[in-house]
């Protein structure tokens, strides 16, 4: 029975052979039967409906699979994608991948694309034409495919070839009970698809697609993405720089596709700012600052000339991680920390290490960490690219190791161009969000008035004259406001001056007071009457030291004009001032005035006074607790545009608890304490005075903080000021 059969089968397959064309549907339907009675063998065969078992099992989500299409275009070496959702706000649209990558032949379509779990990516984990590490997953791409919709259709070109070949799959064919092999799958020579890639078209989508759908499966290729050129040179087995990955999701309508996801909304929809920068032909460059959120659109012409950098061309992005939406914040920060930084391109070709990571070329991590400017301008902060034509090299030559370019004189006038480019644009959004700049700067040197009249100067031509009126009002207003608050911190600084003025003459008419009734005792016993009347000689002296002093002081506030001041004369005003205390209290004080002229920023007198004052009183508190003999050092210099001042003491030094805490209000160690209270009581505090001088720095333009002790002392505090111009 089964041997008639067979040879029934023979015939059928010998007859179906000798037709023209052949049947090849026929050929295989036949051989399958005949190989099912082969009475010495066994065969594995595979149920068509398996396909969709594995489509839907292996792909679970409708968002993994599209990723897993894209994927395969990256492997293609593909620069571009586009997915293009049609119809699919309910099930039964359509979705289309189109890439430019290297397209497939008729036998990579049938061993590769058609033919089940291959080990070409295996084989082969690196991409042929840019020498990418494959991303798609073995296989998967034809089942993510089946697991979107009921159809797809695959178009693909090669570089050179005169058509495309097209391949239509109805995955309802492969239904179970018919053998795998047996389907057949129409492959068709067709008009050429305008250039080298692949398309692929899945229709009768299962699943509705909303446009969060969308979203979350472009972020499932995330990793993959770089607008930028990513590409080095040439290696030795002609592989092309790599122009980068670019995938846009879009959804078709009736009018035009939108744009759903793409690099733009990814990612530089959350940058604050962009910046690029040309050079002409005569070496004339400009750069251009670009903001929607803080409304910038500025041109800035440099007064260099780079005559060196005819044709160079940058373009940065700027971003702050905290300015980024939190429910991205980790997927931008991510980027940023692998991939920001300016790289730099050579005629077209990516130039190693500029832009790797850990490879500061531009300074921009140096000058964070200097803090001289203050808005966040790290490499990090940046995603940018340098474009340098020079074919003959003559400008830009390779280091002869083939990594880098030779630091000559139009290397370090781009990196000038560059850096200077970028500091505007920090500058520019710095100032737009109200953040203080430079270290040494206040952050809006302008009075309200004038706020005011630029603001009136922006409104648009036939605004209502009574709105100028109004924002004039409110300038005169903050000018108000303005002298009011300086008044008070004036005020607030001499009353400081004059409790500490309080104190010492409370002290000094208490020691007057003992000596006058000596004096009055023994001034028959002429010798040691003489002892007592020279010691309250010294005593009004001291007394007189204080009130002129403290009188200056008082003249000075009665006016609010500030003016520059010498730090050094300062100090050794200071330094004569609390001698007679220094000598009560067995205080040595050492004054190391480096510099003759140690001119501050306009400031008021008593604004100085303060912070010496407040910061001496600190100091005797913390050695009156440690119980020691007193030191104290105040050191004055100038450094670049700042003056410093460190004033250290060898107290009881500040717990590694109460470091962050110094400076805020009403924080104390100690209680309150009045003027005739005892050497121990004394050295209890408010808590306001470093508050009080923090505000006082700052407010001019400096900073303030506690700094590593120096040699013989336990307490530092540092100290910068900007130097008058």
């Amino acid at each position: 029975m089964t041997e008639d059969r067979s040879n029934a089968i023979r015939a059928e397959l010998q007859a179906a052979l000798t037709t023209s064309p052949v049947d090849v549907d026929e050929v295989l339907r036949l051989a399958f039967q005949l190989s099912a009675l082969d009475p010495e063998a066994a065969r594995f065969s595979v149920d068509a409906g398996h396909i969709s078992r594995l489509g839907l099992e292996l792909v679970a989500k409708q968002q993994t699979a599209v990723a897993e299409l894209v994927k395969n275009a990256y492997d293609a070496d593909a620069a571009e994608v586009r997915v293009t959702f049609s119809h699919s706000e309910a099930a039964g649209g359509t979705v289309e991948v189109w890439d430019n990558g290297i397209g497939m032949s008729r036998d990579e379509l049938i061993d590769g694309f058609m033919r089940l779990s291959t080990a070409a990516k295996q084989e082969q984990p690196i991409s042929p034409l840019f020498g990418r590490r494959r991303a798609g997953r073995k296989g998967i791409g034809r089942f993510a495919a089946q697991r979107l919709g009921e159809r797809l259709i695959v178009v693909t070109q090669q570089e050179g070839a005169d058509s495309a070949l097209q391949i239509d799959i109805d995955w309802t064919k492969f239904k179970s009970g018919l053998e795998l092999q047996a389907i057949r799958n129409r492959i068709d020579t067709v008009a050429p698809r305008g250039s080298r890639g692949t398309t692929l078209t899945v229709k009768s989508l299962r699943d509705a697609w909303t446009e969060d759908d969308i979203r979350a499966s472009y972020q499932a290729i995330l990793e993959l993405v770089q607008p930028f050129p990513l590409g080095r040179k040439a290696s030795a087995q002609g592989r092309k720089p790599d122009p980068g990955f670019y995938v846009t999701f879009l959804r078709d309508t009736d009018a035009e596709p939108i744009v759903v996801a793409d690099p733009w909304t990814e990612y530089f929809q959350y940058a604050l700012a962009e910046v690029t920068g040309t050079v002409d032909s005569h070496g004339k460059a400009v750069y251009r600052l670009r903001s929607e959120r803080y409304d910038i659109n500025d041109y800035i012409r440099p007064k260099e000339k780079f005559k060196l950098l005819s044709g160079v061309r940058f373009k940065a992005y700027y971003f702050i991680p905290t300015e980024v939406p939190k429910q991205v914040r980790a997927t931008v920060t991510n980027r940023l920390r692998e991939s920001g930084g300016v790289r730099v391109y050579r005629n077209g070709f990516r130039t190693l290490p500029y832009g790797e990571h850990h490879y500061d070329w531009l300074g921009l991590d140096t000058s964070a960490r200097r803090r001289k400017i203050l808005p966040p301008h790290a490499n990090l902060n940046f995603l940018g690219f340098v474009e340098l034509t020079d074919p003959t090299g003559e400008r830009f030559e390779e280091t002869s190791s083939r990594e880098g370019l030779v630091e000559n004189a139009p290397y370090r006038a781009l990196q000038r161009f560059v850096f200077d480019g970028l500091i505007q644009l920090v500058l520019r959004v710095g100032s737009a969000r109200g953040k203080k700049l430079q270290a040494g700067t206040r952050r809006d040197q302008r009075s309200p008035m004038e706020v005011a009249e630029q603001i009136i100067g922006s409104l648009p031509p036939g605004a209502d004259a009574s709105t100028a009126e109004q924002i004039r009002l409110l300038g005169a207003a903050g000018e108000t406001l303005s002298r009011e608050l300086r008044m008070m911190r004036i005020l607030a600084t001499l009353g400081l001056t004059l409790a500490e003025f309080t104190h010492e003459v409370a002290l000094g008419f208490t020691a007057l007071s003992a000596d006058v009734g000596a004096l009055r005792e023994q001034v028959l016993v002429s010798a040691h009457g003489s002892h007592v009347a020279a010691r309250l000689e010294r005593q009004v002296a001291s007394l007189r030291s204080y009130v002129d002093y403290f009188e200056e002081t008082v003249r000075d506030n009665v006016s609010e004009e500030v003016r520059s001041i010498d730090l050094g004369d300062v100090i050794r005003e200071f330094e004569e001032l609390m001698a007679p205390r220094n000598e009560r209290q067995d205080i040595d004080l050492d004054i190391a005035v480096k510099h003759h002229v140690l001119k501050v920023r306009p400031m008021h007198i008593s604004e100085l006074s303060s912070i010496l004052t407040n910061l001496y009183s600190n100091a005797v508190k913390a050695i009156k607790t440690a119980g020691v003999s007193g030191a104290i050092q105040i050191a004055a210099w100038r450094e670049r545009d700042v003056i410093c001042l460190d004033f250290s003491d060898n107290g009881c030094g500040v717990k590694p608890a109460h470091r962050d805490l110094i400076f805020d209000a009403f924080f104390t160690t100690t209680n309150h304490h009045d003027v005739y209270s005892s050497e121990a009581q004394q050295v209890r505090g408010m808590g306001l005075g470093l508050k009080i001088v923090k505000d006082i720095v700052e407010s001019a333009g400096g900073s303030i903080s506690l700094a590593p002790p120096r040699a013989r002392y336990s307490t530092t505090f540092h100290v910068e000021l900007p130097e008058a111009r």
